[in-house]
C-alpha cells in the first residue's frame, strides 16, 4: 500500500505533516495523522505539500475541511462563470495554528488547499510560489482506442483569485536550501510515522 501523508512530532509541541500526493484514501490517512498529533499534545501544525504534484480533487476538499472552520474551499469557473462552489462545514477544524509549506512543485490539488488555507486565514502559507496549474482536466475515450484531455474549468481560491499560471504566492517567501544534505534527510524521513489504515490511532 503506499502510503501518502507521513507525520512526526517536531520539539515544543509542533505536529509535522507531510502529503506527498492526494490519493483516493489521503484524507483518511490524514485524519489518523491529525488525531494521533493531537493525542501527543500537538500545541501548533505544519503542512508540508513541497513537490506534492496534487491528485484527486475530492479527497484534497475533505482534507481541507478537515482543517477549515466556516466559509468556502474552492469555486470551479467555466468560460468566466463560477458553476459550482465547495464549503467547509466546521466540523472538525483544530484551533490550532498552523503553517503550510510550499513550493513552485506544490501543484493542481496542492494549491486548492494552498489558497483555501490562506484566503479562510487558517495557515500562514511559507516557501516559494506554487506551480500555477488551476486546470481541472477530464481524459474522455474516442474512436480507435484514443482519448483526449479535456479542460473543464478552473479552479479559483476562495476569494476568487485564479491559481492556472499565476500560482499561489505565500505569505512569507522563503527560498529552499541547495545544498541539501540527501543522506541527512533520508535518516529524517526514516523516523516519520507512516499511516495506513490498518494501524490508527486509538
Amino acid at each position: 500500500k503506499n502510503v501518502s501523508v507521513l507525520y512526526k512530532m517536531l520539539e515544543s509541541k509542533i505536529g509535522y505533516i507531510q502529503i506527498t500526493s492526494f490519493d483516493n484514501d489521503s484524507n483518511k490517512e490524514f485524519a489518523a495523522a491529525l488525531s494521533a498529533l493531537e493525542k501527543q499534545g500537538a500545541a501548533s501544525l505544519i503542512i508540508d505539500v513541497r513537490n506534492n504534484p496534487g491528485g484527486l480533487v475530492n479527497t484534497t476538499l475533505e482534507i481541507a475541511n478537515q482543517l477549515i472552520s466556516k466559509g468556502p474551499i474552492t469555486h470551479f469557473e467555466q468560460k468566466g462563470k463560477i458553476v459550482e462552489s465547495y464549503y467547509a462545514d466546521g466540523l472538525s477544524a483544530p484551533d490550532l495554528p498552523m503553517v503550510l509549506l510550499v513550493n513552485g512543485g506544490s501543484a493542481s490539488s496542492s494549491e486548492i488547499l494552498a489558497g483555501a488555507l490562506q484566503d479562510s486565514k487558517t495557515a500562514t502559507l511559507v516557501g516559494t510560489t506554487t506551480f500555477g496549474k488551476g486546470v481541472a482536466q477530464q481524459v474522455a475515450d474516442i474512436q480507435n482506442g484514443a482519448s483526449i484531455k479535456l479542460s473543464m474549468y478552473y479552479f479559483l481560491t476562495p476569494n476568487k483569485n485564479r491559481i492556472d499560471h499565476v500560482g499561489v504566492t505565500p505569505d512569507h517567501t522563503v527560498s529552499e536550501s541547495v545544498n541539501i544534505n540527501a543522506e541527512e534527510l533520508a535518516e529524517k524521513y526514516a523516523d516519520f510515522a507512516p499511516m495506513s489504515e490498518k494501524t490508527k490511532p486509538k
